[in-house]
């Protein structure tokens, strides 16, 4: 492995630890607590309430912007690579109200092993092609056999036979056309090769049950504006 790959796969998770750590933004400790404040006027309120009302929005906007759109954007249609785009990324744990909910209370963390030193470079380019397969639907022309068989030792005991990955457990979906750490074989590989550890932080303690809740909302109103 390059200089430069490795730096990438070290680096990477070290950068998306502090994008989570920093997700106050600018605003300082007063302001926020002026934002915790004006949410309890919602207090007890659902989320998909919370989505019929203007001024529900608008306050949510405000708390996406002081505490989520350091790593998700400020829209959330750009982030850094490896978060997830809230407007059309496949969320791996799920894309519902209670689930979008536990995420911000409870945080997630998804944790890959590396495998950069179990496999010949033969049978690490082979594992690459055939986990792209599964979205591209093409079949593998070449080292097919030994790709399976990797694949078979390395990966399906996460990912599934046809790599269709498990929501509950947060899994990624291979099959699908959404790739978070990138599609190209390139980004693929550094995948394997350095594994992923990365997270999104709990915010129960650190929110207010008001805060979680417009949150919520936030994420859904996002995700549903996307929809055509």
């Amino acid at each position: 492995m390059s200089v430069r790959s490795l730096a990438v796969v070290v680096l990477l998770p070290l950068l998306l630890t502090a994008c989570a750590e920093e997700s106050t933004g600018e605003l300082s400790a007063e302001a926020l607590q002026l934002l915790q404040q004006r949410s309890q006027a919602f207090q007890g309120r659902a989320a998909a309430g919370l989505l019929q009302n203007d001024s529900a929005r608008a306050l949510a906007g405000e708390l996406y912007a002081a505490h989520c759109a350091a790593c998700h954007g400020n829209t959330g249609a750009e982030s850094e690579r490896g978060v997830p785009q809230l407007e059309n990324a496949m969320f791996h744990h799920g894309e519902s109200e209670a689930a979008i909910r536990t995420t911000i209370r409870e945080g997630r963390h998804s944790v890959m092993p590396s495998f950069g030193g179990e496999m010949s470079e033969v049978e690490l380019g082979a594992v690459v092609a055939y986990v792209r397969s599964f979205s591209s639907g093409e079949a593998l022309a070449n080292y097919a056999e030994t790709a399976e068989e990797q694949y078979g030792k390395y990966c399906v005991q996460c990912h599934g036979a046809e790599g269709l990955g498990n929501v509950e457990t947060g899994i990624p979906n291979l099959a699908d056309d959404y790739w978070l750490h990138g599609e190209s074989m390139m980004n693929v590989r550094l995948t394997i090769t350095g594994g992923v550890d990365v997270q999104c932080p709990p915010q129960a303690g650190l929110l207010a049950d008001s805060e979680i809740e417009l949150l919520t909302a936030h994420v859904l109103g996002t995700r549903s504006s996307s929809v055509p």
